[in-house]
């Protein structure tokens, strides 16, 4: 069965379990915003404060680096 193929049996599944009200997919609002997200990963903003690159604060902090990426960019903004 070939990738595009089950793109559109995944499709097709997805479309009838919609119309059967079993899936809803994300939830609106479901992500944190830039507040909640600062005041969660606040020990990860305390290395930033002392100077510490994003690699040295995922070794610290023991999170992935997508994870601390995300906090940096809103912490900046």
């Amino acid at each position: 069965m070939g990738f595009n193929q089950q793109k559109e049996r995944r499709a097709q599944g997805i479309v009838l379990v919609t119309l059967k009200e079993i899936y809803k997919g994300r939830t609106k609002a479901s992500s944190m915003g830039r507040e909640e997200l600062l005041k969660k990963h606040a020990g990860e903003i305390k290395y930033f404060k002392k100077g510490n690159s994003l690699k040295d604060t995922t070794l610290l902090v023991k999170k992935g680096i997508s994870s601390i990426q995300r906090v940096k960019k809103a912490w900046e903004s």
